[in-house]
């Protein structure tokens, strides 16, 4: 992309471009800038350090800029009325160091997590696989997308791509229902900016009610089957 008179390369932070964009700002031999959150001019951008706890102003002086965004600090763009160019780029030839086998790609009708306007997160309060069909349910009625925490991701409870957090995809959504989930800091940190949170657990010194806009102080397997009975009444 351009910037003024400079170019700039540009991806949405992910696992992907967290591999990716070090790699070629060491090919360019240019410094990179993490998890973008603003833009204030061609070379002076706003991110964050430590899981969102410090917002930082800083000055980039290189020529070609290597930087992530988070994608959901910005609005949506124009998909069409603007006036960028095209270009092909030339094919180059595998060099040998790799081989692509294949790929596979998950596919559900849920909103993409890293856009979707509600988000219901689960935590080891679900307790196994089998109970995130709850989180399903009311996420169907909510039309919100569904994740989870670090802690019931490595629990095996779901996939990694549906994970929230520090290390996972960063969240402000609209609405972002988290439940069971005690809430750490890191977490707290990713969906602090989030517009409304409400929280589900029966434990009522869990953290995650520091930060909730409204709290439920419950047990989660009678809540949620409430929850998603009285949407199904109001659709």
């Amino acid at each position: 992309m351009k910037l003024g008179e400079e170019d700039g390369n540009m991806r949405r932070t992910s696992s992907f471009g967290e591999n990716l964009l070090p790699r070629v700002a060491g090919k360019l031999d240019v410094s990179q800038i993490s998890d973008i959150i603003q833009i204030k001019s061609p070379d002076t951008f706003v991110r964050t350090l430590y899981a969102g706890k410090i917002i930082c102003t800083v000055k980039c002086e290189e020529k070609v800029k290597v930087f992530s965004v988070q994608g959901t600090a910005f609005e949506t763009a124009a998909t069409s009325g603007g006036n960028a160019s095209v270009e092909n780029a030339p094919t180059i030839s595998p060099v040998g160091l790799s081989e692509w086998l294949h790929q596979t790609l998950l596919k559900n009708d849920w909103p993409h997590l890293t856009s979707a306007k509600s988000v219901v997160c689960g935590g080891l309060g679900l307790k196994t696989r089998e109970n995130f069909k709850l989180l399903y349910d009311l996420a169907e009625q909510l039309r919100a997308s569904v994740s989870a925490t670090l802690a019931a991701v490595n629990a095996g409870f779901v996939p990694k791509d549906l994970l929230v957090g520090e290390r996972g995809k960063n969240k402000t959504p609209k609405l972002y229902v988290a439940v069971g989930i005690s809430g750490f800091m890191q977490h707290l940190a990713e969906i602090k900016d989030s517009k409304t949170i409400v929280a589900i657990n029966e434990d009522p010194e869990a953290p995650i009610f520091q930060v909730a806009d409204l709290g439920i102080v419950a047990d989660l397997f009678k809540v949620v089957p409430e929850l998603t009975e009285l949407l199904k009444k109001k659709r």
